[in-house]
């Protein structure tokens, strides 16, 4: 959000494209394109439900804007890749920064925030503050108070198609960013010059604080093991083997099935 913030209020960025809570659900998100710090701030917060935010690219071709921020977890920011990679640039032209969300997995709206927060917890959902998941679900209350469920509990509930994603921190974006367990700071990984570049000028404004990752090594470790975790998703067969991520076991078994003299990508 701040670094986002930065580049709207020094004309860096005309706009972006982010998951905003819908007007009429509940702790449901929207795609949506912001253009002001106001809006941007107006949409900002975790609740862990699918929100297809580049779909709000339809907003800024509209809008005929120049400079926009997409921001999304990991298959989003991929989606970006792809639309480059086919040459729909109407689509991704204005699109000067990706910012990746560390994800392992969306919960299914309608099951897991009404049947199981709302009637099983017996949470109303207006008192809810905050919602984050830091190895548990921890619900922060309006008056303060915290309700946490074990996250095994909420696992039943996760969408399907994430089983099938193995990228959890965002590679395809310019900066992949991720809570880890920390508490008030977020780990950023520069994945691309453009994220580098973008990063540094913030940094030097002075909007945010910085520190070496290395002082958070817990974190860096939570990373590099969810990491490895969640590319193991993809076994020989699955059905999404075709991806941009392909392991050796992928790539052998695609060999093996391949015509005769024809190379699997």
């Amino acid at each position: 959000t701040g670094l986002i913030a930065w580049g709207l209020d020094t004309g860096e960025l005309d706009g972006a494209l982010v998951a905003a809570p819908s007007q009429e659900v509940a702790w449901l998100d929207e795609p949506r394109l912001v253009t002001s710090k106001k809006e941007l701030l107006a949409a900002a917060g975790s609740r862990y439900t699918y929100c297809a935010t580049p779909l709000a690219l339809k907003d800024v071709v509209a809008a005929k804007l120049k400079s926009v921020a997409v921001v999304g977890v990991s298959c989003e920011s991929t989606a970006i890749r792809e639309l480059a990679a086919q040459r729909i640039r109407r689509w991704v032209r204005p699109v000067k920064l990706v910012i990746g969300l560390m994800c392992t997995e969306t919960f299914d709206h309608e099951s897991f925030i009404f049947s199981k927060v709302r009637d099983e917890y017996g949470i109303a959902l207006e008192d809810i503050a905050n919602m984050n998941v830091k190895g548990r679900v921890v619900i922060t209350l309006k008056d303060g108070s915290l309700i946490e469920m074990p996250l095994k509990e909420a696992r039943p509930y996760a969408n399907e198609w994430c089983h099938h994603c193995p990228d959890f921190s965002a590679e395809h974006a310019d900066l992949s960013c991720g809570g880890l367990g920390m508490s008030g700071w977020t780990m950023i990984l520069v994945r691309s010059e453009a994220g580098d570049d973008y990063l540094q000028r913030a940094l030097g404004s002075g909007i945010l604080e910085q520190r070496p990752a290395e002082q958070e090594p817990k974190a860096l470790e939570v990373m590099h093991r969810l990491s490895v975790k969640q590319r193991r998703r993809i076994k020989p067969h699955d059905p999404h083997a075709a991806t941009r991520w392909p392991t050796e076991q992928v790539l052998a078994a695609a060999r093996a099935d391949a015509p005769e003299g024809k190379t699997p990508h």
